[in-house]
């Protein structure tokens, strides 16, 4: 339980850095978006918090995850390619052509060709 509890310290500090530096105007450093998972095809859910769902890539330690949704969006910053959850920022692809909650498939070029 030390684990967990020391896991979820860090990422409430990192959250609080972050929300710090956004408030003072400062956008997410460019390394950190850089190393950030890239989260495509994405809708924004209500579950029960809003969240994103989409097909990520370059999530930490979880190389094969294709759809996922986020935890809780605490920073929408998707006007500039971007957002914070809970837990850590996200590069974001292209959004949704849909709105039934289900990221259509689009082709990884697709994605290497946008930005926003």
């Amino acid at each position: 339980m030390g684990d967990e509890v020391s896991g979820e310290i860090g990422r409430s500090e990192g959250l609080a850095k972050d929300l710090t530096e956004l408030r003072a105007g400062l956008s997410p450093p460019p390394e950190r978006l850089a190393a950030a998972p890239l989260l495509a095809d994405y809708v924004f859910l209500l579950h029960p918090t809003i969240v994103c769902m989409g097909r990520v890539s370059g999530y930490p330690g979880s190389p094969h995850i294709s759809l996922m949704h986020t935890s809780e969006v605490i920073v929408d910053g998707s006007s500039q390619g971007w957002l914070r959850t809970r837990s850590r920022y996200y590069r974001l692809g292209r959004r949704s052509s849909t709105t039934a909650g289900s990221p259509v498939q689009r082709s990884a070029q697709d994605d290497a060709d946008y930005s926003p």
